[in-house]
């Protein structure tokens, strides 16, 4: 039997995240912006923001969502009613909740910053836009 190429302590994958790259043993969101053909979890591709939306794609598998929506959300979101990020499976945003280190331990998630705004306190979004006039190197 094949050892499973995902980290142990991760929930089920969804299938739809299956089909996904893996990095790091993270299947990689749709939504990630590559750096040098490296995945960078930090990054929102915002080219993917408009098609995700226009073409109702899952922000964190890229395929086509069904009638029923759902948002990886945090506790402001729920107080204010806003949410900044487009709609996905309601599979793929569990398994977000449950695996995503930044959703689940921003400590974790922080403890790999070599970008100058590495600084901040908590993860920022960047878009691939942004890396071309220099954000990160």
């Amino acid at each position: 039997m094949t050892e499973s190429p995902y980290r142990k302590d991760l929930p089920p994958i969804p299938w739809r995240l299956r089909a996904r790259p893996i990095h790091r043993g993270y299947p990689v969101p749709w939504f990630v912006c590559e750096v040098d053909g490296v995945p960078d979890f930090r990054i929102v591709d915002s080219r993917k923001f408009k098609p995700a939306l226009e073409r109702r794609l899952c922000w964190l598998c890229g395929r086509p969502l069904g009638q029923y929506l759902a948002f990886a959300i945090g506790p402001m979101c729920a107080i204010n009613r806003v949410n900044s990020e487009p709609p996905s499976h309601r599979e793929c945003a569990q398994f977000a909740m449950q695996g995503c280190p930044f959703l689940t331990s921003r400590k974790r998630a922080t403890a790999r910053l070599d970008c100058p705004w590495a600084s901040l306190t908590r993860p920022a979004f960047r878009s691939c836009a942004s890396l071309a006039r220099g954000a990160c190197g």
